[in-house]
């Protein structure tokens, strides 16, 4: 349960942010950056500490994911 408000209340606080930056490229593009630092480092650590792992299926999902992100940046600030 604590999971879920977190994740509404980062939500809604990125999006304030973004909407007080005006829809700013910069913004989004620094939230990006941001979101790389923290994810990337825990998301290798949860590769190499799940035992094996196909690397094709993980790649994939990373991908698709970033590719969905990055379509919602591009959704918020045209929005």
């Amino acid at each position: 349960m604590f999971a879920v408000v977190l994740s509404a209340v980062l939500h809604a606080t990125w999006n304030f942010l973004l909407r007080r930056a005006g829809g700013s490229r910069t913004v989004a593009a620094l939230s990006i950056v941001a979101e790389a630092v923290i994810l990337v480092p825990l998301a290798i650590v949860v590769f190499f500490s799940s035992g094996p792992v196909a690397v094709l299926p993980f790649l994939g999902a990373t991908v698709v994911g970033a590719a969905l992100a990055l379509a919602n940046y591009a959704a918020l600030m045209a929005a």
